[in-house]
Protein backbone atom coordinates (compact mmCIF):
# COMPACT_ATOMS: atom_id res chain seq x y z
CA UNK A 1 0.00 0.00 0.00
CA UNK A 2 3.04 2.39 0.85
CA UNK A 3 3.29 3.46 -3.21
CA UNK A 4 0.32 4.02 -4.12
CA UNK A 5 -1.01 7.77 -3.18
CA UNK A 6 -4.42 9.58 -4.38
CA UNK A 7 -3.87 13.28 -4.21
CA UNK A 8 -6.76 15.88 -4.26
CA UNK A 9 -6.45 19.88 -4.12
CA UNK A 10 -9.13 21.61 -3.21
CA UNK A 11 -10.02 25.24 -2.71
CA UNK A 12 -12.61 25.62 0.03
CA UNK A 13 -14.16 29.00 0.74
CA UNK A 14 -14.08 28.76 4.90
CA UNK A 15 -11.26 30.12 7.42
CA UNK A 16 -8.69 27.45 7.90
CA UNK A 17 -9.63 27.50 11.25
CA UNK A 18 -12.98 26.11 10.14
CA UNK A 19 -12.10 23.64 7.86
CA UNK A 20 -10.08 22.34 10.67
CA UNK A 21 -12.85 21.58 13.18
CA UNK A 22 -14.68 20.58 9.93
CA UNK A 23 -11.86 17.28 9.63
CA UNK A 24 -11.05 16.74 13.10
CA UNK A 25 -13.55 16.87 15.33
CA UNK A 26 -15.86 13.63 15.32
CA UNK A 27 -19.18 15.24 15.18
CA UNK A 28 -18.39 17.20 11.80
CA UNK A 29 -16.50 14.24 10.42
CA UNK A 30 -19.36 12.12 10.36
CA UNK A 31 -21.26 14.38 8.71
CA UNK A 32 -18.45 14.82 6.11
CA UNK A 33 -16.42 11.39 5.34
CA UNK A 34 -18.17 8.35 7.71
CA UNK A 35 -21.04 7.31 9.23
CA UNK A 36 -19.45 6.72 12.75
CA UNK A 37 -16.73 8.26 14.06
CA UNK A 38 -15.26 7.34 17.54
CA UNK A 39 -11.60 9.13 17.49
CA UNK A 40 -9.63 11.16 20.00
CA UNK A 41 -7.46 13.80 17.54
CA UNK A 42 -4.00 12.96 19.75
CA UNK A 43 -0.82 11.04 17.89
CA UNK A 44 -1.24 7.93 18.88
CA UNK A 45 -4.95 7.73 19.95
CA UNK A 46 -6.85 4.80 18.44
CA UNK A 47 -10.33 4.84 17.44
CA UNK A 48 -12.89 3.64 14.65
CA UNK A 49 -14.45 5.19 11.83
CA UNK A 50 -17.80 3.21 9.92
CA UNK A 51 -18.90 4.06 6.26
CA UNK A 52 -22.37 1.55 6.37
CA UNK A 53 -21.48 -1.93 7.12
CA UNK A 54 -17.93 -1.53 6.20
CA UNK A 55 -15.28 0.29 8.78
CA UNK A 56 -12.52 -0.14 10.98
CA UNK A 57 -9.79 1.07 13.29
CA UNK A 58 -7.85 4.22 12.89
CA UNK A 59 -4.90 5.56 14.49
CA UNK A 60 -3.86 9.08 14.34
CA UNK A 61 -0.04 10.41 13.75
CA UNK A 62 -0.06 13.56 12.78
CA UNK A 63 -2.07 16.39 14.88
CA UNK A 64 -0.18 20.21 14.25
CA UNK A 65 -3.23 22.73 14.14
CA UNK A 66 -4.47 24.43 12.25
CA UNK A 67 -2.63 22.99 9.24
CA UNK A 68 -1.84 19.38 9.19
CA UNK A 69 -3.70 15.83 10.51
CA UNK A 70 -3.24 12.54 9.95
CA UNK A 71 -4.33 8.97 10.41
CA UNK A 72 -3.26 5.51 9.21
CA UNK A 73 -6.44 3.18 8.81
CA UNK A 74 -7.47 0.05 6.93
CA UNK A 75 -4.92 -1.95 8.62
CA UNK A 76 -5.63 -5.70 9.30
CA UNK A 77 -7.11 -6.53 12.71
CA UNK A 78 -5.04 -7.28 15.74
CA UNK A 79 -1.83 -5.58 13.96
CA UNK A 80 -0.50 -1.78 14.56
CA UNK A 81 -0.86 0.01 11.56
CA UNK A 82 2.36 0.52 10.10
CA UNK A 83 3.48 2.13 6.19
CA UNK A 84 3.61 -1.76 4.83
CA UNK A 85 -0.33 -2.69 6.25
CA UNK A 86 -2.25 0.42 6.00
CA UNK A 87 -3.34 3.39 4.43
CA UNK A 88 -2.10 6.80 5.48
CA UNK A 89 -4.55 9.45 5.21
CA UNK A 90 -3.08 13.67 5.31
CA UNK A 91 -5.15 16.45 5.30
CA UNK A 92 -2.88 19.46 4.80
CA UNK A 93 -4.66 22.84 5.03
CA UNK A 94 -2.82 26.10 3.46
CA UNK A 95 -5.04 29.47 4.09
CA UNK A 96 -5.31 31.78 0.85
CA UNK A 97 -6.45 34.91 2.60
CA UNK A 98 -8.74 35.15 5.76
CA UNK A 99 -11.61 33.05 3.60
CA UNK A 100 -10.43 30.30 2.17
CA UNK A 101 -8.50 27.39 2.75
CA UNK A 102 -6.36 24.82 -0.33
Amino acid sequence: MASLVIAREVLIEAPAEVVWRTITEPGQMSQWFADRVELVIEPGAHGYMGFGDQGGPVVVETVDPPTRFSFRWNHPRGEEPTAGNSMLVEFTLTPEGEERTR
